[in-house]
């Protein structure tokens, strides 16, 4: 069990900061990247403004494909998210 995460006064004004915040905790203890990502189902989708837009199959698999071979995120998303 992780310890209980308490928003900071800034993440209270901002519920999206805290999300992303306790996703980035939850994703170190897990020892994987946390992504910019959600499902819809069993699809991947970005979120933009207000629109969910579905990612690319293809996009999907070389993302998979990239995390496993340990390419750093930073590297390769914005090439192929440029949207977010």
């Amino acid at each position: 069990f992780l310890p209980v995460y308490h928003p900071s006064p800034e993440e209270s004004r901002d519920p999206t900061l805290y999300a992303n915040n306790v996703q980035r905790v939850m994703a170190q203890a897990l020892g994987i990247p946390a992504t910019e990502c959600e499902f819809v189902g069993s699809l991947p989708v970005i979120v933009v403004g207000r629109l969910k837009v579905a990612l690319e199959p293809q996009l999907w698999e070389l993302g998979k494909v990239l995390r496993k071979a340990g390419i750093p995120r930073v590297w390769w998303t914005s090439e192929m998210w440029p949207l977010h």
